[in-house]
Formats: structure tokens, sequence, C-alpha cells
């Protein structure tokens, strides 16, 4: 485990509040044809119903009229929610127009804001992905859809303090990964000057183009179904009240890879596993005490909606946030199984029943599956995140380059010819920090050098401050930046008990800094470059230049 990441868990350790919560909700179930060139995608059934679920789960955690739902919801999800004594809640249709104007809404009660705290906005999509875009209902033609770029460009828009994305889709991966589409490159930085505070989290469904995977007897999205059970804190592996990233992607991995083929991508606010997702306490809660254990499963009354389901280890007190209303929780193991009914009041935590033996009721009559047996087999366990930090920080799929973070802290070695044309070579130390805002790169250091000749000692030191223009390269694993310098050098020459030379000689400089990532927080660099500097010797001030040589290692924040 690297030294950085070691010291982004102190800082990150203490919980956050959870300040105000907002979330934009998008479920699309529409396909596309077949044509001459193409398959075409099939229409999907649950779409609709994840996008319903989930808005429920945000409702009970944001402020008022603080979740916007975007989706067409059919017939059978209307009688379910109906059966279920579930209000709909208000929908607009899945369209591109729709979209731009939820998200243009939300910027807006967003600046209205004073003095409230930090600001949360889940961006949740349920429906079809092609290569680096997801799929929208059409308000004109056959097909309508948003490009990874767009989403992210309109999220760093609105003006939270953090932005997490969860994407239940094939291809999903490909929406931030995925070269090509619009040319939004320009937009984006400046937009990432501007919004320089904003953390991003994504999590998605798929890697690769194999269907994300839907569950009858859920009438969900599986990934979509693990996500909710994990935010609602069956992913709170270590018990605190707070779901952070790395319990949130180490849970639904877990628990969906073995179903679905798929491993989900995920890339963490600031590459930081540690960063809360989602702060729990002060919520509606239902108390599954030590004496409960197995799978569980909690949904309506009748059944469906599924809202959660976890495996419960004996012995081991857990809690899982959820809306006020009346809910089913049934434990299965093999053939056998319980129930028992619980009514949760707005605010308060209300503790499991025992769970009453009861012959275990399928679906078959319906065509649904029955409970699938490949996940929520074992518990979920802090040993589990423990193994994606391991992987993740030793640099296995997922890891976020730390040359594309904004703050490094540079030490360096340094390498010059001894000045004024003396014999030898000088040897010296630089440390300094950076700032990158998009693709300008901001900096200062300070150095010393030492060097012997003619039986005196020169000593040397510089302040500079810099800037260039940095190119990332090998997705963001390597960057050049050329650069400009300006300071000043301090120049002594201690003979014996006398010590003279300029305390202050103005200086320029430029040379080109190649840089590339060791570790997900360290990177190593080395820069060439050429110094001049104007020195007074009796009165007058004298040019010379020399070049210099660095080899260093920076830290990444």
């Amino acid at each position: 485990m690297s030294f950085a990441f070691v010291l982004a868990a102190v800082v990150s350790a203490a919980p956050a509040g959870r300040g105000d919560v907002y979330a934009v909700v998008v479920g699309h179930n529409g396909g596309l044809g077949r044509t001459d060139s193409s398959p075409g995608l099939p229409t999907l059934r649950f779409a609709d119903d994840d996008a319903l679920r989930m808005a429920r789960w945000f409702e009970g955690l944001a402020v008022e009229g603080g979740v916007t739902v975007l989706t067409t919801p059919d017939a059978q999800t209307a009688a379910t929610l109906s059966t279920a004594g579930v209000p709909l809640p208000a929908v607009t249709p899945p369209t591109r127009s729709g979209l731009f104007k939820a998200l243009a809404a939300l910027k807006a009660t967003l600046s209205r804001r004073r003095d409230r705290g930090p600001a949360t906005v889940f961006f949740f999509y349920a429906g079809h992905g092609l290569t680096g875009r997801l799929l929208l209902e059409p308000e004109a033609g056959d097909e309508a859809s948003l490009t990874g770029k767009e989403l992210k460009l309109a999220l760093m828009d609105v003006g939270a303090d953090h932005v997490e994305l969860f994407i239940d889709a094939c291809r999903s991966q490909s929406l931030f990964t995925q070269r090509g589409g619009p040319d939004l490159s320009q937009e984006i930085a400046t937009l990432e000057a501007r919004a320089e505070a904003t953390s991003f989290g994504v999590i998605t469904a798929a890697q690769s183009d194999k269907p994300a995977g839907e569950a009858s007897d859920l009438m969900g999205g599986f990934f979509s179904h693990v996500l909710a059970s994990g935010l609602a804190g069956a992913a709170d592996a270590d018990g605190d009240d707070v779901v952070r990233f790395g319990e949130l992607a180490a849970f639904v991995a877990f628990n969906t890879e073995g179903l679905t083929g798929q491993r989900p991508w995920f890339e963490p606010p600031n590459a930081d596993l540690r960063t809360p997702v989602i702060t729990l306490t002060g919520t509606t809660r239902l108390v599954l005490p030590e004496s409960a254990s197995g799978r569980l499963r909690v949904s309506s009354p009748s059944g469906l909606p599924v809202f959660a389901e976890l495996f419960k280890p004996a012995g081991r007190r857990m809690t899982l946030t959820l809306p006020e209303g009346r809910y089913q929780v049934q434990r299965r193991d093999g053939d056998s199984g319980g129930a028992a009914d619980v009514e949760l009041l707005a605010g308060q935590a209300s503790t499991l029943s025992a769970l009453v033996d009861s012959p275990v009721k399928t679906r078959a009559a319906r065509g649904e599956l029955d409970w699938e047996p490949v996940s929520f087999q074992g518990p979920f366990s802090p040993q589990v995140v423990a193994a994606l930090d391991a992987g993740y920080v030793s640099g296995r799929p997922n890891v976020a380059p730390s040359l594309a973070r904004r703050l490094a802290f540079d030490v360096a070695y340094l390498l010059s010819p001894t000045p004024f044309g003396l014999p030898g070579l000088e040897h010296g130390v630089e440390v300094g920090a950076r700032y990158h805002l998009g693709g300008l790169a901001l900096g200062v250091r300070g150095a010393f050098r030492s060097s012997a000749a003619n039986e005196a000692l020169l000593r040397r030191f510089a302040v500079n401050a810099r800037g260039g223009w940095r190119f990332l390269l090998l997705d963001e694993r390597l960057a050049l930046t050329p650069f400009g310098a300006a300071g000043f050098k301090t120049i002594l020459r201690v003979a014996g008990a006398q010590t003279t030379g300029d305390a202050f000689a103005p200086s320029l400089g430029g040379g080109l800094h190649v840089e590339g990532n060791l570790l997900p927080r360290l990177s190593v660099w080395a820069e060439g470059r050429v110094e001049a500097a104007w020195v007074a010797l009796d009165g007058v001030r004298v040019p010379f230049a020399e070049p210099a040589v660095t080899m260093g290692a920076s830290l990444w924040f």
C-alpha cells in the first residue's frame, strides 16, 4: 500500500455530513429497430421500474422537490405499484430536451442555495447503451441519445460539490473511456476551471457489449437492484453509517459478476476509494438484529417491488435506510424460509421482529424466475473491500491515473555544471508544488545547489514560478509539459571567513517536463531546461546561461 493511499485514507476517514441531496433519475425501455447494418436492440421491460425504485429511495434522503424522474411507466409497472400501495411520482418522458431542462432547473436551484452545507447530486440511468452513448426517447426520428462527454459536461455545470453517476446499461464503460464523439474538450477544460471543487464518482454496470441483465423476479435490472441495496446500507461493511465509494464498488462487484458475467467499471472521486457516497445517520431505518441471519429480501407487502437484498450473518446488527411505509422481509434458505412484516415511521429506526417460518412462495405461474442461486450467498465483509482496495492500489484495472489529478508536491535531485565556466558539476535538491487547470500547469519551485571550485565553496539558492501546457498521452499515464519559468537566484561564494556574491539575481528559464505515473498517487519525472541569470559582478549585472537536469517524484492529490 502506497504512502499516498494511507494519507488519503486518514484524510477521508472522518465521515462528512450528508448535506443537501438531489437526484436526477432516468429510465428508458426503448430499443432500436433492426436495420441492414445493425441487428437492433430489443425493448427492455424494467428500466422504468428501476428508475422509479431508485427515485423512491432518493426521495427519502433528498431535499423537498429534489428528485426529478424521467421515465414512461408501462402498464405492468403502474399496476404493480398500485397493488403495493406505492404512489407513482410525477414523471416526464426521458427525452434529450427533457433531460437538459431538468439539469438546467437543478443548476438554477443550486445557484440559489446560501450557506446550507455541501450539495450532492446523484444521476442514475437505466436503459440501453451504445458505444459512447445512452439511448433516450426520440422526440423526432427513430433514435435519440446522449454521449458520455455531454453528460459529464452537463453535470459539471450544475454547481454541485459532489456528483455520483450510476449507469445500468451495456457498454456503459465506453461512456467515459471511449475516444471520439463530439469534441467538448475545450468546454470541459473551461468548466473544470470553474468547478474545481466538484468531485465525481462513476459506477457503471458493464465493461462490454453483453447485456447488463434484467431479472423477472425482481422486475428490474440486477445491477440496479444490487446498487440500491448497497446504497441503502448493505454495502456499509464497517458499520459506520457511511457508504463509501470503495464499499459500494466492492459490494456491486461481489454480488453481480457471478450472475451477469459483467465486471462493473468504476472511477472513484479524485481517485479516492474512501470518499463517502452517502451518510445514512438520521434516516428512516430498518434494524436487522443480531439474531436474524441468511439471505434477506425487503419488498412491499405484496412481494413487489423488491427494494433491497443482502446476506445477513448471525451475530451482527445491520441497518437499511428505506422510505417510510410498510414492508415485508423474506428469508430464503434452500426450500425453506420465513417472513415478517414491518412498518417504518419517518425518521425512526424500527427493529425487525422474528421471521416466521412459512412456505416458500414462487411465481412460476407468471413465468418468473425464483431467487437466483448465485448472488447474495455469503456475507459482505471488510475483507472484500480490502481486496478491492489492494487491487486498485496495485495498479489493476480501474486505477485512475495520478496524472489526471490536479495538485502535486514535487521533490527532485538536480545536476548542473558549475557556473561561470568553472570546472566541475553542481549537485542539489528541488522542492515544489504544481496545480493544473485543465491543460494549464502552474507551479513554484525552490532549489539549493552546492559545488567547490578554486578553494572556495559556491552556495546557490533559487526560487521561481513556472507555467506550461500539459499534454496527456497513453490514457493519461504519460505527460509532456513544455514550460517557462521566472524568478531569482542567490549566489554566494564562501572562501575562508569571507562570503561574497549576489543575493538577488533575476533569472529566466524554459524546458521540457516528462512524467509517468508509477502508482495511483505517485509519479516519476525528468526535466531538461536552460536557465539564464543576471548576476551582479563589480556593480554590473552580467548574464550567464547554464543547462540543468532534474529527476524527481511527485505525490498527487
